[in-house]
This record gives structure tokens, C-alpha cells and sequence, in this order.
């Protein structure tokens, strides 16, 4: 009989766990601004630390969209721990899966963050375009320039 209850107790202690990493688990809707031709890829990359931001090889998350008849205001990345992260985005117009540049670096593609006000001369860093992650929904808007 106590074995049958040290049981019981360790399966519901299991059941409750994996129940609440279930409910730690969100979904972005993200709104995509200024983006200006339906040519190409729209291409997503999720970050979930400010050592692999921009790091293309440790994306945390990707999602690489067709921009021909996409929905730019209901785009939705599911199964998202809940934490802190940052979002890069570029329009792929040539479908290379990379954000072109010039000779100086500077990027030939539309490209945005997930925050509105960004640095002029470089690119921006994990924590300036971060945003937490605590709900099982999160909105956000980016713009694309």
C-alpha cells in the first residue's frame, strides 16, 4: 500500500510537470511592415541569447516564408519557450537565403529587428531589440527598410 501511494504520488508529480511545460510554451504573431514586393522569401530568425545573435549558424528558430500571397499581418512562429529573445528579419528577393551587401557591408535587402528605434551606424545588439516572452500569446510589429 505505501508503495502504491509513493507511485501515485510520483506519477502525478510527473503529470504536473510535463503539464506545465506544456502551458510554458507561447506562440509570436508577428506584423511585418514595409516590406514592398512580393518577389522572393521573407526570411525570420529567432535569437534566444545575446551570445548567438546574428550568428547564423545558432539561430535558436527559422521560418523562410514565400512572399507571393503571404499574409504579412498574421504570421505565426508556435512552440516558443517562454524568455527572452530578439528577432532579425530581411526580405530575400533573390531567394539566396542571405541578407545581401555592398562592398562596405552595408545590407542591399529590406531588413528589420524586433524593435522600433535601431542604431544608424551598426548593426543593433541582443539586448537592444529584445523582448520577453511570458504569455502564451505574444504580438509583435516589425518594419522592414
Amino acid at each position: 500500500m505505501y508503495l502504491k501511494s509513493i507511485l501515485l504520488a510520483f506519477s502525478l508529480f510527473l503529470g504536473a510537470t510535463s503539464l506545465w511545460a506544456q502551458e510554458a510554451q507561447a506562440t509570436l504573431t508577428l506584423t511585418i511592415t514595409g516590406v514592398k514586393s512580393t518577389k522572393g522569401n521573407l526570411c525570420i530568425a529567432l535569437y534566444n541569447s545575446k551570445e548567438t545573435f546574428l550568428d547564423t549558424k545558432k539561430v535558436f528558430k527559422t521560418v523562410d516564408l514565400p512572399l507571393k500571397g503571404l499574409d504579412l499581418s498574421k504570421i505565426k512562429i508556435a512552440d516558443i519557450p517562454y524568455g527572452t529573445y530578439s528577432i532579425a528579419v530581411f526580405v530575400d528577393g533573390n531567394t539566396n537565403k542571405k541578407l545581401d551587401t555592398n562592398f562596405l557591408g552595408i545590407p542591399k535587402e529590406a531588413y528589420g529587428f524586433s524593435a522600433a528605434k535601431l542604431p544608424k551606424f551598426r548593426a543593433p545588439t541582443f539586448e537592444e531589440v529584445a523582448f520577453p516572452v511570458k504569455t502564451k500569446e505574444k504580438h509583435l510589429t516589425i518594419t522592414v527598410k
